[in-house]
């Protein structure tokens, strides 16, 4: 009997991946057109309604003038009797021209000056594309304001 040269199989070969480059364009091209044509539609979006970078920064102060009607507290002054919901925390809301919501914040903690008792607010991010913004602190009823005028601190008050 004899005997050949036995030499043993080499494993078998994971089958290789083989993708075309059809296949994978297929896959990559179309999410690039989507995620570009979202962008652009989104930048056009904002361009029509005033611009999403568009954003202002409105500061006011609502001051107490009846010395009856405030008094010292922890951290400043502070609303008393009828005027107890004027506090620091108490919201300012700000609305657009439609009526909705745009920004809300809240009162800092009284300062009492000459007699008077101040309470200064910063609303931050409001679209600066509407005509008329309305501001209303606690529930005191809101207060209307054009464009215009928000350049400046927005001065109210209660009292006297």
């Amino acid at each position: 009997m004899t005997y050949t040269d036995f030499r043993p199989m080499p494993p078998p070969q994971p089958a290789r991946k083989r993708w075309s480059i059809a296949l994978v364009a297929a896959g990559i091209v179309p999410g690039i057109v989507i995620g570009a044509g979202a962008v652009l539609g989104y930048q056009a979006y904002n361009e029509r309604r005033g611009g999403a970078d568009d954003s202002i920064t409105v500061t006011g102060e609502l001051t107490l003038t009846d010395p009856s009607g405030w008094s010292y507290g922890a951290g400043g002054c502070l609303g008393d009797g009828g005027y107890s919901d004027i506090a620091g925390g108490a919201n300012v809301t700000i609305k657009g021209a439609t009526g909705a919501v745009i920004g809300v914040t809240h009162l800092k903690a009284g300062k009492a000056s000459g007699g008077d008792c101040a309470f200064a607010w910063t609303a931050s991010g409001i679209p600066g594309n509407e005509q008329f913004y309305t501001v209303e602190i606690s529930h005191r009823g809101a207060l209307t304001y054009p464009r215009n005028q928000l350049g400046s601190v927005l001065q109210s008050s209660l009292g006297d």
